[in-house]
């Protein structure tokens, strides 16, 4: 970024805000309302005195200053902290790696697992527990980081992961390690909220993207390798250090940033006006929403019992949780979970939702497509990921070029809408994968649709980081993670339904099973009815990615509704070294 002609003495002659995201909270304290009540005029400065304006100069330097008609009105001039980000950033990334890593990881070394408990009642709950956890703190890791500040959260979380990482290691009962999870869960909730809106306090609007390329094709690589390494571990050395791993690769990280993070410092808020103004309401239903929503999905596709009364239950008490949740939001006088802000426009709405809509498809192919590789190719867990790579690799290096190419041409939108063509190309594409399609050809259709899932990490949170008031970018974040998070778990259950259904109509009549492995299978000794069996598994698993299609066509409609802000921004560099913390610094908006 090229240095301003503008002074803080004389600066261009327009209203501005001054924003530093991590103080802007609100959670404002009278004794820091009091301090700051000089800075009532930013552009003339005339309420401060010369002395201040000196010391003001001295402290800040301004890094940017773009105007556009297409910029929002008020524009806002965000306060940097004085950062290493080739040290910080990397020390995000292991984390994002990490809680991404422990979705997927599990999954190819639940057989060992349940072998050493010899317990296979409860298995699918290892991986259910994780995503029920992680999906329902989204919500209040960012209200929370408004209130007692980002680094706390954050670091609490970190700590919380790897303390449920070490119990799961250690874990004697099945009971043990699901319950484990779930703490692992909660702190994998928190690292990936919190990495994102700590990017947003420490990088600018126009060169964030960069970063957030990075994150994206951390998450792509971990979540799709996951299942490589953990079918490694398991096949090679004992299967708790699947969650041992983490203790020292997460310990490096947390020290890392203790040492070499820096944010703005926020003002503390008093227990009382946290009581008076904190929505209970709002994180009580959202969460029991989620979670009994999610849980019901979850047990409808693994018992294939939809009509079963606790699952009803689950699912119609949890819709009337989240109805009651949007009312309360719409209404509330305190401080919003989901700021409504999030969706007022057309535009934010679309990106909201073409978000989840993204994850839902992502996550069918991410876990679907090694049961294809699986039980009608015949890969072992461990082949199946080597033959999953391709996915990861792709949309792993298009989301890394995506962001840097966001950086670079200033446009996100471009990228949206070229990604959900694509998308919906690869997804087109994916539906002629038959049981005896050769594997050139299967490894090119999901290489295509991972294009398009790679090009739409970073455009989706760009435009949105880029529309909403910087105010509520916590909030507004933890919305889209979680829209994401639920678009993921959705997507499993959704596709685990349709997989159980189709197989069980396509077999029915017959004497094979659903259940039956490639193995069996090839045991059939009658040719034909062993490509039948063949078929009809590949076949159910087909119409997963028919069911994906109208949905990238939604979100290629979409895309064409987000408007294309400028990615531009005002950026004033504090100085920690001079002053942790000077009230000069604090966010002003022009009476």
């Amino acid at each position: 970024m090229s240095p301003s002609s503008h002074s803080l003495e004389n600066p261009p002659p327009r209203k501005t805000r001054l924003y530093s995201s991590s103080r802007d909270s609100p959670y404002p304290s009278s004794s820091w309302n009091q301090s700051n009540s000089k800075l009532d005029d930013v552009n003339s400065l005339k309420s401060i005195s010369l002395n201040d304006r000196q010391g003001l100069k001295s402290r800040f330097t301004v890094q940017s200053h773009d105007e556009s008609e297409e910029t929002q009105d008020p524009d806002f001039t965000l306060v940097l902290p004085s950062n290493r980000l080739y040290i910080v950033i990397p020390g995000l990334m292991l984390c994002i790696f990490l809680a991404a890593l422990d979705q997927t990881i599990i999954t190819t070394a639940i057989p060992t697992i349940v072998n050493s408990f010899h317990d296979s009642s409860s298995s699918s709950w290892i991986g259910t527990a994780y995503s029920l956890a992680e999906t329902a703190v989204l919500p209040f890791v960012g209200i929370m980081s408004e209130v007692v500040g980002r680094k706390a959260v954050l670091y609490t979380s970190i700590v919380i992961f790897l303390f449920g990482s070490a119990l799961c290691g250690a874990a004697k009962s099945m009971i043990w390690l699901i319950l484990c999870r779930a703490v692992q869960g909660i702190g994998g909730g928190g690292i990936m909220s919190l990495v994102t809106i700590v990017i947003a306090d420490i990088t600018p609007l126009q060169t964030r993207s960069y970063y957030t390329g990075c994150f994206g094709a951390t998450w792509g690589i971990a979540s799709v390798m996951g299942p490589l390494i953990g079918g490694a571990i398991s096949q090679k050395t004992t299967w708790r250090w699947i969650f041992f791993i983490n203790l020292p690769t997460g310990g490096i990280a947390l020290t890392t940033l203790v040492l070499f993070l820096n944010l703005i410092p926020k003002p503390r808020t008093s227990f009382t006006q946290f009581l008076k103004t904190f929505d209970f309401v709002g994180i009580i239903t959202i969460t029991v929403g989620v979670v009994l929503f999610l849980l019901g999905l979850n047990l409808g596709s693994t018992t294939g019992v939809w009509k079963h009364a606790n699952i009803l239950c689950y699912l119609i008490i949890g819709i009337l949780c989240l109805v009651v949740f949007a009312v309360n939001e719409t209404y509330t006088k305190r401080i919003k979970i989901m700021p409504p802000s999030a969706f007022k426009t057309l535009s934010l709405t679309s990106v909201m939702v073409t978000s989840f809509l993204h994850y839902y498809i992502m996550s069918t192919i991410t876990y679907y497509i090694p049961v294809y590789f699986q039980n009608i190719k015949g890969d072992g867990p461990l082949m199946s990921g080597v033959h999953t790579l391709s996915y990861a690799v792709v949309s792993s290096v298009t989301s890394a070029i995506s962001g840097f190419s966001i950086g670079k041409l200033r446009n996100y939108k471009y990228f949206m809408i070229g990604g959900w063509i694509i998308l919906l190309a690869g997804s087109g594409a994916m539906i002629a994968i038959y049981y005896d399609t050769e594997f050139s050809r299967v490894m090119g259709f999901i290489a295509l649709t991972a294009v398009g899932v790679g090009n739409l990490f970073q455009p989706n949170l760009i435009a949105l980081q880029a529309s909403v008031p910087p105010a509520t970018m916590a909030t507004s974040c933890s919305a889209f993670m979680l829209l994401r998070n639920m678009g993921s778990s959705i997507g499993i259950s959704i596709g685990g339904v349709i997989y159980d259904q189709q197989l069980s109509t396509l077999l029915k009549g017959t004497s094979y099973s659903k259940d039956m492995t490639f193995s069996q299978i090839q045991a059939i000794t009658d040719v034909s009815k062993r490509n039948f069996v063949l078929k009809a598994f590949a076949d159910a698993i087909r119409m997963i990615w028919i069911v994906n299609v109208p949905f990238a066509a939604l979100g290629a409609i979409l895309s064409f509704f987000v408007r294309q802000n400028k990615l531009s921004q005002s950026v004033l560099q504090y100085d920690e070294k001079k002053e942790k913390i000077s009230q000069d610094g604090r966010a002003v908006e022009k009476p």
